[in-house]
């Protein structure tokens, strides 16, 4: 068995063994867009992502995959949370990509053209050029391709950002507040639509697409990727 991991661990190198070379090789490309490093040598890994059945260096912390919290088909949300907890002392347990998309802010009978700085199915952080205040509640309309979605929202924090961007702007930190299951759903698909069409168009890429058939992906949104079209 893996060596039990005590405390967080700081270093984030990761070792992949899948037991198929497209999946490694996709899981690489996705665990760098989450921040991970990829290593050659199992030994200067920090935490090891293997299938179970193969060798792997038994003093290294690792997740198995294909089996609980991570079983083929693999979800991409179950993995970055688990990576989470293993990584971070108050981890997230919502798959977020930073991105930028067009947002309009309404509030205070106003609307603020803005765009996402990173973006959850709860919340999003969210450039703007007009300074709020913690608490204030506002709407949201998220452009995801051809399709708008109105959120409601509170905002829990904001930032000032003009001494790094040059101008007036801050970024708002916004919870979603009353989004209903099929608003959150249509968020997270684009999430993992998003960073597997990165994948499938970063070089080499499209020699990745036999490694979709391990990965648990909404029907709808495989049936994009088949034809490798990013989100924009």
């Amino acid at each position: 068995m893996f060596r039990p991991v005590s405390r967080v661990l700081e270093k984030k190198e990761l070792w992949v063994s899948s037991g198929e070379s497209s999946l490694d090789r996709l899981l690489g490309v996705l665990l760098e867009f989450w921040g991970y490093h990829i290593v050659e040598n199992p030994e200067e890994a920090s935490l090891l992502l293997v299938e179970r059945n193969l060798e792997y260096p038994a003093a290294k912390p690792g997740i198995f995959l294909g089996e609980a919290p991570c079983p083929f088909p693999l979800s991409l949300e179950n993995l970055w949370c688990e990576l989470e907890s293993r990584f971070n002392r108050k981890p997230r347990s919502h798959i977020r990509i930073t991105s930028q998309l067009k947002a309009r802010i309404s509030v205070r009978d106003q609307i603020f053209q803005g765009g996402t700085v990173n973006i959850t199915d709860m919340g999003a952080r969210v450039s703007c050029s007009m300074e709020l205040e913690k608490g204030e509640t506002l709407l949201v309309y998220l452009t995801l391709g051809a399709e708008v979605l109105r959120l409601s929202g509170r905002v829990i924090y904001v930032l000032g950002r003009e001494e790094v961007r040059g101008w007036p702007s801050y970024d708002i930190g916004i919870l979603f507040e009353g989004t209903s299951d099929e608003q959150r759903q249509t968020l997270r698909n684009a999430i993992i639509e998003t960073y597997l069409s990165w994948a499938l168009e970063a070089p080499g890429g499209g020699a990745l697409q036999s490694a979709l058939t391990f990965m648990d992906i909404p029907p709808t949104v495989l049936e994009r990727l088949k034809r490798v079209r990013p989100i924009k």
